[in-house]
C-alpha cells in the first residue's frame, strides 16, 4: 500500500520527510511480504512444496512423490485433527469421506486383527491410499487389518438373471468391478 503524500496535510516538504514516507511505504511492503509468508506457513492449505516439506518431517509422515499438492496437504490436516477415538463408528465416518462408500467391520480381538469390509462399493474405491493413510495414522500401533473389496461373481449375476444381452454392454473389467446391478447392498 503506496502512500499518498498529496493528501497528507501540508508539511515542512524537505528531503527528510519524502525519505521519511518512502521508510514508511517500505516497510508497509516488507510487512505484507512477511504475512504471505507467515499464510504459506501456518496455513496448510496455502503451503507450497517447500513449507508442506517442514510439515511433513516434523509430523514425521514419510514423503509421497506420487501424491498431489492437495494429497499431500489433507494428510496433514488430518494428521493434526487426529484426536478422536478410534472405533467402528468413527472408521465408518471416515470412509464415507474418503471414499463415499459404506463399510463393515470384523474384529478378530484373540488376533488383535480387524477387517474393512467395502459393502456399498463394487472394485476397488476412489481415493483408496488416503484412506489407507488415515487408518495407519489413526488405529492403535498393535492392531493389524486388512481390506476386503466386493467383486461381481458369476454366481450373483446368475441370480440377479442377467442375461448376456443386458451384460454386451459392459467389457469383462467392468462386469468384474462395476455395479451393474442393485441389491441390498447399495
Amino acid at each position: 500500500m503506496k502512500i499518498d503524500t498529496k493528501i497528507l496535510p501540508q508539511v515542512a516538504r524537505n528531503e527528510l520527510t519524502d525519505d521519511y514516507f518512502k521508510a514508511l511505504d517500505h516497510s508497509s511492503f516488507n510487512c505484507r511480504e512477511n504475512i504471505c509468508d507467515i499464510q504459506n506457513i501456518i496455513f496448510i492449505y496455502n503451503a507450497n512444496d517447500e513449507t508442506l516439506k517442514q510439515w511433513e518431517t516434523f509430523m514425521g509422515l514419510p514423503e509421497r512423490k506420487d501424491y498431489t499438492l492437495r494429497d499431500r496437504q489433507d494428510r496433514v490436516v488430518y494428521t493434526l485433527t487426529n484426536k478422536s477415538i478410534f472405533t467402528k463408528q468413527f472408521l465408518k465416518q471416515q470412509a464415507k469421506i474418503f471414499t463415499n462408500g459404506e463399510i463393515d467391520i470384523q474384529e478378530n480381538f484373540p488376533n488383535y486383527h480387524f477387517k474393512i469390509i467395502f459393502i456399498s462399493i463394487v472394485g476397488q474405491p476412489p481415493n483408496l491410499e488416503n484412506f489407507k493413510n488415515m487408518v495407519n495414522v489413526s488405529k492403535p500401533a498393535h492392531l493389524t487389518y486388512e481390506l476386503v473389496f466386493r467383486y461381481n461373481t458369476h454366481g450373483e449375476l446368475a441370480q440377479h438373471k442377467l442375461t448376456h444381452e443386458q451384460l454386451k454392454r459392459y467389457t469383462h473389467q467392468q462386469i468384474y468391478d462395476t455395479r451393474v446391478f442393485e441389491d441390498r447392498r447399495s
